[in-house]
């Protein structure tokens, strides 16, 4: 957080100590934030029943699909390409989910790029793919909120003949 904003913080819970003195009551602080994560004190009655999330804030299908947009002509590229694998896969009578499915044993969906890469041209037989052509999929599928992570589901979804 940057300091106007930890100040605007401090200010929302500040507290008078004495007549020239103030301080931030963290007490408050950690009960609104428990407020919106969980129930206040849970860890001293482990057994309270907490309410589900609500249905409309979770999104099931959220790695399903990949909605970013590179911008500069790079999407029309990337759609031809995925739509060549895809004929490819086609030809092959092959599934891409499994290879990556494989690789990914510990991340739900998502693989490190060079896992995602590996998985392209050993994996699936995509030899043919040059260096520039994998990294504009890469571009694409790379998660924004996991940094190094590919998004295979999507990628998947959109490339899988049986999808």
């Amino acid at each position: 957080m940057k300091q106007d904003q930890l100040q605007t913080l401090a200010a929302a819970y500040r507290r008078k100590e004495t007549s020239n003195l103030y301080k931030v009551d963290y007490r408050s602080f950690c009960d609104e934030v428990d407020k919106v994560f969980t129930l206040r004190e849970l860890e001293k009655t482990p057994l309270t029943l907490v309410p589900a999330e609500p249905y409309e804030l979770l999104d099931k299908t959220r790695y399903d699909f990949c909605s970013k947009e590179l911008g500069n002509g790079k999407d029309y590229q990337v759609d031809l390409l995925l739509d060549n694998l895809l004929q490819s896969c086609r030809m092959r009578g092959m599934e891409v989910k499994p290879f990556f499915d494989e690789v990914a044993q510990d991340v739900v969906n998502h693989v490190r790029i060079p896992q995602f890469k590996q998985c392209l041209t050993v994996g699936l037989g995509f030899r043919d793919l040059t260096e520039q052509q994998q990294s504009l999929l890469v571009e694409k599928y790379l998660d924004d909120e996991y940094g190094d992570l590919v998004n295979y589901a999507a990628f998947a979804r959109r490339v899988d003949p049986l999808a």
